[in-house]
């Protein structure tokens, strides 16, 4: 009797266990299928940024500021910035010459604004 005791012991642990096992194994499915699932839309999703890229054309005028340098605020230490930048437009700017494409664009105002922003 005391074996039979033990029987139904043994297969309530076996049971227990037995579940433990399938509840793991459904976790870590359910964690491969979500992983799956993630890595694919992050990889069509860069493939439809590059074939998005692609379809960009390039600038047909470029329009080259002089250097910028701005001074970074440090109190420690000094730094400084020194950019260069080239404006890619689609269209020539309106009475613009063949020897100075930037006469009719508001060159002052454009160098202000990347100021305001680099230096923020």
């Amino acid at each position: 009797m005391s074996g039979e005791a033990k029987t139904p012991l043994a297969s309530a642990k076996k049971g227990r266990s037995s579940a433990a096992v399938i509840a793991g194994v459904a976790v870590v499915a359910l964690a491969a299928g979500g992983g799956a699932a993630w890595f694919l839309s992050r990889h069509s999703t860069g493939a439809q940024a590059a074939s998005s890229a692609a379809a960009v054309e390039a600038p047909k005028y470029l329009v080259h500021l002089e250097g910028f340098t701005v001074n970074l605020n440090d109190p420690e230490q000094t730094h400084f910035l020194r950019v260069t930048i080239d404006l890619g437009l689609d269209h020539s700017p309106p009475a613009a010459d063949r020897e100075k494409p930037t006469s009719s664009l508001p060159v002052p105002r454009i160098r202000d604004t990347i100021l305001s922003v680099l230096t923020l």
